[in-house]
């Protein structure tokens, strides 16, 4: 995998963190072990991705906020559906 591919993933997988973490502090450190990496390197990353010429680290929460929100919507309709009952069902199929 090339270095750029590398820092790529990392900083995808940053951004989905943070996201994932709204309003939560999470530190470098943390970030580092779930992406296998050393922290200096993930605060490397996030330096780029806080660059105010970087239109993607600008602009990404704004643009994707719709999107998430519809996802989360879906998501929960989904489930809705579902029952305890059909779980359990499902589960002894299963071990059948």
């Amino acid at each position: 995998m090339s270095v750029k591919s590398v820092q790529f993933a990392v900083a995808a997988h940053i951004m989905a963190a943070l996201g994932y973490f709204q309003g939560e502090e999470i530190s470098s450190a943390t970030l580092a072990d779930s992406v296998n990496a050393d922290p200096t390197f993930v605060r490397k990353s996030l330096s780029k991705l806080v660059n105010k010429r970087c239109a993607v680290s600008c602009n990404l929460k704004e643009c994707m906020s719709g999107v998430l929100s519809q996802a989360q919507y879906s998501f929960e309709r989904s489930l809705a559906k579902i029952t305890l009952a059909s779980l359990v069902d499902q589960i002894r199929e299963k071990a059948h």
